[in-house]
């Protein structure tokens, strides 16, 4: 699963990058909120601690999205 995970935030990145915001969510289509918080984690995104699918993913979403909007990566989003 790590190297999924990598994968998956690498896939997630490249999405941003290209203002591909929904082949962004597509990557983390069906994931838990465990394994999701590990690709967004890798790719440079900020996750919040709840466990509550909706509060999280709402989170990640906006920060996806902005990333997406400036056609940068999460870790280039933190900057």
């Amino acid at each position: 699963m790590p190297d999924q995970i990598a994968l998956l935030a690498q896939q997630l990145n490249e999405a941003t990058r290209r203002g591909d915001l929904a082949g962004a969510y597509a990557t983390l289509k069906g994931l838990r909120i465990n394994d999701a918080a590990r690709v967004a984690l890798e790719a440079g995104f900020a996750v919040t601690s709840t466990q509550q699918r909706k509060p999280f993913f709402r989170q990640l979403e906006c920060e996806i999205a902005e990333a997406a909007r400036r056609r940068v990566d999460g870790w280039s989003l933190r900057q």
